[in-house]
């Protein structure tokens, strides 16, 4: 009688415990749903964050560079250890596949932001890579002031947020000068219109941005020293944002 009784309450027993296992997997089941949420809204949260600084950065506000950069490095920091965090305990001891599935996608979404801003890993002075692609000489009455070597001008197109290079229409200048430009190819390439002399060198720093105008970087050409007056240079670059600071 006691050996029945007994094994009813180990029974009992048992059937309680596998009940109670289960609603404690449940609950670290939401509890790491919770946490997968939290990670994932707090990661959009900070890339979003991180593309508004730059706009502010790039169209408003002059503070150092060192400023930016630290505060962009934190930004940083955070969506990447999220994203190990996430990787760590989402990917590796999560058996969910659903759970698994949104770590992959967020995992994706913070390296693409990562990629999005890599530009400014490197917050100092760069060279850009330029090509001539036409020299194009005037036939009309028309020359080259020395004046004008300064006033080069880039040629870009609108993309996300920032707008085209509305300080030029190269339009109205082949029109003022008599001239043609080749065809461009503005979803590749920057190009850069230069007056009387040709590019030897062109610099710019991400970080540093013509203020008020469209948010692109300072460029900074030396140039080399012979002059014609009867040419104009056009040159490309891969698209990137830079123009004229004297000319804005």
């Amino acid at each position: 009688m006691k050996s029945k009784i007994t094994e009813t309450l180990e029974t009992t027993e048992t059937i309680e415990t596998r009940e109670m296992s289960e609603k404690i997997k449940e609950m670290e089941s939401l509890i790491l749903g919770i946490r997968m949420f939290c990670a994932i809204f707090l990661s959009g949260i900070l890339a979003i964050v991180l593309k508004i600084m730059f706009l502010i950065f790039d169209f408003f506000i002059s503070t150092g560079i060192v400023v930016k950069y630290i505060i962009f490095i934190c930004t940083l920091a955070v969506i990447l250890y999220l994203s190990f965090s996430v990787f760590r305990t989402f990917l590796l001891k999560n058996k969910k596949i659903a759970l698994k599935i949104v770590a992959v996608l967020l995992i994706l979404f913070n390296l693409a932001i990562c990629y999005s801003v890599s530009e400014y890993i490197y917050p100092f002075k760069r060279e850009a890579k330029v090509t001539l692609v036409a020299e194009i000489e005037l036939t009309g009455d028309e020359r080259i002031g020395r004046w004008r070597v300064d006033k080069w001008q880039a040629i870009y197109e609108e993309y996300g947020l920032y707008p085209a290079s509305y300080y030029f229409s190269y339009e109205f200048l082949g029109r003022k000068l008599n001239i043609e430009f080749p065809e461009m190819d503005l979803e590749k390439y920057t190009y850069i219109v230069t007056y009387g002399k040709k590019i030897k060198k062109l610099t710019y720093n991400p970080w540093v941005t013509i203020l008020y105008g469209d948010g692109a970087a300072e460029g900074h050409i030396v140039f080399e020293e012979d002059f014609d007056n009867t040419k104009v240079y056009l040159y490309r670059l891969k698209r990137t944002r830079i123009d004229n600071p004297e000319i804005q």
